[in-house]
């Protein structure tokens, strides 16, 4: 499958349709999909509180069905920072990815106070970029590339995921 990139333009204007609780879930969903790469790099180095970021995507969930106040939401995204890697401080190349999964959460809870699509596009985007970043063929078993080609899902909300 061949990777053509994340097409900000199109995932806009996706969103601009959708109600704003529909945008945040977006964003969610795509942070969410990032948690086992933070608790895999929790795991490695022994640093980090995957239960922090667990919380926090909760948090989004939450102000999606009108659970959650905005205190709350600002805590949380001071918690995220609080357990969000320094790539500088280790080795691992896990630290990339778990900074991906930190801060395409604490985007989110961004988003539930400025659901507006620039805001909310910017979670997607991380997540494109930590799962296709640097890597647009695979190989096969017997060593020959494969082209890859993205297809976005098509979500409940009936837009497609770009994540």
């Amino acid at each position: 499958m061949h990777v053509r990139g994340f097409d900000e333009a199109k995932v806009l204007s996706d969103l601009a349709r959708l109600p704003e609780r529909h945008r945040v879930a977006y964003a969610s969903a795509c942070a969410e999909r990032l948690l086992p790469l933070y608790a895999w790099f929790e795991q490695v180095e022994s640093w980090g509180d995957s239960t922090v970021l667990e919380h926090a995507i909760a948090r989004a969930w939450n102000w999606i069905k009108g659970q959650t106040d905005r205190i709350a939401i600002r805590d949380a995204i001071a918690a995220c920072e609080q357990v969000t890697p320094d790539t500088e401080d280790f080795r691992s190349g896990l630290v990339s990815r778990a900074l991906d999964a930190a801060t395409a959460i604490a985007q989110t809870l961004d988003s539930c106070l400025d659901p507006s699509p620039e805001t909310v596009v910017q979670a997607g985007e991380i997540a494109w970029d930590c799962a296709f970043a640097g890597s647009n063929h695979r190989s096969t078993s017997r060593g020959r590339s494969t082209s890859l080609t993205w297809q976005p899902l098509t979500s409940s909300l009936g837009a497609a995921s770009s994540c």
